[in-house]
């Protein structure tokens, strides 16, 4: 998933308190538990017909959700639920992201030395 849709997704479900039934139950049952929790995964692409749903039941908008706009990103990487050292992180993949491929192909070879040698 693009624009790390999926942890949107998933940090602000659960900033919310939310279980995967709770935002089901959120959605008027329009969405599956296993539905969301494969949107949360990457397993499954958010489109834009569920982000509507999913983003009013987390009372947010579905540009922010999908990662098309980051209007909400400051507000939302304040109230998130993360150590200070995950939000710098979150901040950080946000630039990365806006990269040109070259760099970012390079940035996520970095990081997956990094994850393999810890």
């Amino acid at each position: 998933m693009s624009n790390f849709t999926h942890i949107r997704l998933k940090s602000l479900r659960e900033s919310q308190g939310l279980t995967l039934a709770g935002l089901s139950k959120e959605t008027g049952d329009l969405l599956s538990t296993s539905r969301i929790a494969n949107y949360e995964s990457g397993i499954r692409e958010l489109k834009v017909p569920q982000a509507i749903i999913l983003a009013k039941a987390l009372k947010t908008d579905a540009a922010f959700l999908l990662g098309l706009s980051n209007v909400n990103a400051e507000i939302w990487i304040e109230e998130a639920e993360m150590s200070a050292s995950k939000k710098e992180l979150y901040v950080l993949m946000q630039q990365v992201a806006r990269m040109q491929d070259t760099d970012v192909t390079q940035a996520t070879a970095i990081l997956k030395a990094l994850i393999k040698h810890s």
